[in-house]
């Protein structure tokens, strides 16, 4: 019968233990495990939505270059258009000479016309 109570009071002690463990220690240790896995999925979901986030702005941004790359296209004149100016003739130097007796003549009669108006 010793053999039985004392396998008995071990039960005991071995109840006790555990409730002890599992109060004391392993409640509040599995608390932190799960506030942790809580605040890991609070994480990547705003890590995923931050990705969206990041991806709709490449979007965007994207959109706008294209708009500004259709601006520029339709703004730059045609090859032709280029070739035209680019072998153009430069004007001749007789079209900008100055006759200085027409230029005499012509501020004579301006200043005639003032003097004349007052």
């Amino acid at each position: 019968m010793i053999i039985n109570a004392l396998l008995l009071v071990q039960m005991f002690h071995f109840f006790v233990a555990y409730l002890i463990l599992k109060h004391i220690l392993l409640k509040p240790g599995l608390m932190v495990i799960q506030e942790e896995d809580a605040y890991d999925a609070l994480l990547e979901r705003n890590n995923l939505l931050g990705g969206e986030e990041v991806a709709r702005q490449e979007s965007a941004l994207s959109e706008r270059w294209q708009v500004k790359r259709e601006l520029l296209q339709e703004q730059v004149p045609s090859v032709e258009l280029r070739e035209q100016i680019k072998f153009s003739p430069p004007p001749r130097e007789e079209a900008f000479r100055v006759n200085d007796a027409e230029l005499v003549v012509q501020f004579k009669d301006r200043v005639i016309k003032q003097v004349t108006k007052i």
